[in-house]
């Protein structure tokens, strides 16, 4: 059975470049309900430029979800951060496929695929 509660988890010291939140369970109206002011919360604390939700762990996502998602990645882009998503189960990663989230929010397979990704970001400046 799938866990339906949303467990969050947050790493702001591994990269001091990036605040890492780490999804377990199923990101659906009923976690939504509970958990959104936590999500929200990060947009004002944020310190870093990139936001990164870690989706290795996440089991679903309904489409209220997908829009707090895309909310969050538009107040982050005001502020001049952005918002990465990694590592989203093939059935996160086509929903947000097909409604086109990843043409504004940059997606990785893994953490270290961002990291490499950054690396050469890095290196063409």
């Amino acid at each position: 059975m799938l866990n339906s509660t949303l467990e969050l988890v947050v790493d702001k010291k591994t990269n001091p470049n990036v605040w890492k939140v780490d999804f377990f369970g199923n990101l659906d109206s009923y976690s939504l309900q509970t958990k959104k002011k936590e999500i929200l919360d990060y947009i004002d604390l944020v310190e870093p430029a990139t936001l990164l939700f870690d989706f290795t762990g996440l089991n679903f996502i309904n489409s209220e979800s997908i829009g707090l998602v895309l909310h969050i990645s538009e107040k982050l882009a005001e502020k001049n951060k952005k918002l990465v998503l990694i590592g989203a189960k093939k059935n996160v990663f086509q929903v947000l496929d097909v409604i086109g989230a990843f043409e504004l929010i940059q997606h990785y397979k893994s953490y270290d695929d961002f990291l490499r990704n950054q690396g050469n970001a890095n290196q063409a400046n």
